[in-house]
């Protein structure tokens, strides 16, 4: 059908309105949201950036469409509370690993099958002693001998006494994701410390180039570990030895972020000025946003936790950090496992209250009339229109005249 066709259905339809997830990507459709389907049009972060006069509002998130960004929206932006990946539905697909994980059953089913994972149970009175055993193997499958493929990829981790604590680094993002200045950041990170690794998953010879990279850089080859894509029912247990997780600067991760904090595992990142370099912070933020008041104090705030770094530098630092504070490390991965439970990112139920909560915010103001909203219109129909809105639990503001920053009761 056409965008004419499509257009002209939903209008005989008398849609409130329509959503554009596609933006300006393959097989999309923009003219057709320029005919107007149906009174409200909204962006959302299917495709994260403007969508140039098409649609009246953008759903954003604070750290990814913050205030100062309002600008640069032709449209009005709706910054919903939490941010959340739709596709983040982990405790559907992975929730018998939350709920057994911590166990004793648990911890000897997987000393059976792979080896213990754990190690010593771990509290800040063992965190010197913050170290544990691989629980697999990988064989190499008749790689090719180019010298730049790490040798230790054939034996994955099989740590002695000596060296079981250095540190873990997991990288599992798609090459293409990885720039110079992030291959920069883990080469001086990986050379603060001769016996940490850096963890890649195999992507059909396209991860070659990230390791010639970071042996330019000054990065040791036998510090690249690299290993197939793990089994899809156990990868998340397999994953969750490594010790904490780097983000890449240029594209951040997004899936693999979500899979990084289910894992339990903390993860760095440095917020850039795209959208798409701000989605790992926003799931961080998210995920401890979530973190409920216990006995009357605010437990590990997004600063406390040290994940999100404001510079190259301190990118480094925080993934340095565990050489000079294990007890910091620990804390974060204790308050990670303790608080998935109310985290917003994997609550699905949650997402979706506020997401048509915000569509029924919008519809409304169409019927209202937004200019009204705009200038502060006191009189009687708007105050009893306000009135309405409380009850239902919602609150509009406008801000700047550009911006709307939608406060959602919870669910």
């Amino acid at each position: 059908m056409t965008a004419m066709e499509v257009a002209s259905e939903a209008n005989a339809l008398s849609l409130a309105l329509a959503v554009d997830l596609n933006g300006f990507v393959a097989h999309s459709m923009p003219d057709l949201f320029l005919l107007r389907p149906a009174p409200v049009v909204v962006a959302d972060q299917g495709f994260p950036s403007t969508h140039g006069g098409i649609a009246d509002y953008f759903h954003g998130h604070k750290v990814g469409s913050p205030p100062e960004y309002a600008s640069f929206y032709s449209e009005k932006l709706v910054l919903l509370p939490h941010f959340a990946n739709p596709l983040n539905n982990h405790w559907r697909l992975f929730g018998d690993m939350r709920r057994r994980r911590g166990t004793q059953e648990y911890r000897n089913e997987m000393k059976q099958k792979r080896g213990s994972i754990f190690g010593r149970v771990i509290n800040s009175a063992d965190s010197d002693v913050y170290c544990r055993s691989h629980p697999f193997a990988y064989e190499e499958e008749n790689e090719s001998n180019e010298e730049f493929l790490p040798s230790s990829s054939r034996t994955y981790l099989h740590r002695t006494q000596e060296d079981r604590c250095r540190i873990v680094y997991a990288v599992f993002h798609n090459p293409y994701k990885v720039d110079n200045l992030t291959v920069g950041m883990w080469s001086d990170i990986l050379q603060h410390d001769r016996r940490s690794s850096l963890w890649l998953l195999k992507w059909t010879d396209s991860e070659k180039a990230s390791v010639r990279a970071l042996s330019k850089s000054g990065a040791s080859t036998s510090q690249l570990l690299i290993t197939p894509h793990l089994a899809r029912a156990s990868h998340l247990e397999d994953k969750a030895v490594a010790d904490m997780f780097l983000d890449s600067h240029a594209y951040n991760a997004h899936g693999t972020c979500s899979e990084a904090l289910w894992s339990e595992i903390p993860v760095v990142t440095l917020p850039g000025l795209l959208y798409s370099q701000r989605v790992c912070a926003m799931l961080i933020t998210s995920y401890l946003d979530g973190i409920v008041e216990e006995e009357g104090k605010q437990k590990h705030t997004c600063s406390e936790a040290g994940l999100v770094a404001r510079s190259a530098f301190d990118y480094r630092y925080l993934a340095k950090s565990p050489y000079f504070d294990q007890d910091r490390l620990l804390h974060i991965r204790y308050c990670l496992r303790r608080y998935a439970a109310s985290s917003p990112i994997f609550d699905i139920r949650l997402f979706s209250c506020h997401f048509f909560r915000a569509f029924r915010l919008e519809v409304e103001v169409a019927t209202i009339g937004e200019s009204r909203m705009e200038s502060g219109e006191a009189d009687t129909n708007a105050k009893r229109e306000r009135c309405e809105r409380k009850r239902l639990g919602h609150t509009l503001s406008p801000i700047r005249n550009c911006l709307y920053h939608v406060v959602v009761v919870p669910c």
